[in-house]
């Protein structure tokens, strides 16, 4: 029997669960740009690929528990990027696989919530600590 991407997903993130150390190394090896912006009240935020890197953005509309969620979500978009576009590329797609695909994230970052509060705390207040002019930040 043949996995839809979604079960693929799935296998990878049980198989390669984020947790503290690796979402240290892996911010460490990528440029993660983080930027606060009024968006539409149903978009809590998202994350595109730049020439510079990756680019968070967080709508300033919602509230600080929201956008902490939505940068654990977001971090977690990133940190399978890859593998997500693979599959994505890999297996057709449509809104019904979009919408598994966003639960399996979501899953992911409430995890990461629970687990790690600290961390994600640290992690939001780095980024908003960050200079209007330097909106990139390091864990170090």
């Amino acid at each position: 029997m043949e996995l839809d991407g979604t079960k693929v997903l799935e296998r990878l993130i049980r198989r390669y669960p984020l947790g503290v150390r690796r979402i240290k190394e892996f911010l460490d090896s990528v440029e993660v740009y983080i930027r606060f912006q009024k968006l539409a009240e149903d978009n809590y935020g998202f994350y595109f690929f730049g020439d510079l890197g990756f680019f968070i953005i967080l709508n300033k509309k919602r509230s600080k528990n929201y956008r902490k969620l939505t940068l654990a979500h977001e971090i977690a978009h990133i940190f399978y990027h890859k593998e997500q576009e693979e599959i994505v590329r890999k297996y057709s797609f449509g809104k019904e696989e979009d919408r598994k695909l966003e639960k399996i994230i979501d899953n992911e970052a409430q995890r990461l919530c629970h687990d790690y509060p600290d961390f994600i705390e640290r992690l939001y207040r780095n980024a908003i600590n960050v200079s209007k002019e330097r909106l990139s930040y390091r864990l170090l």
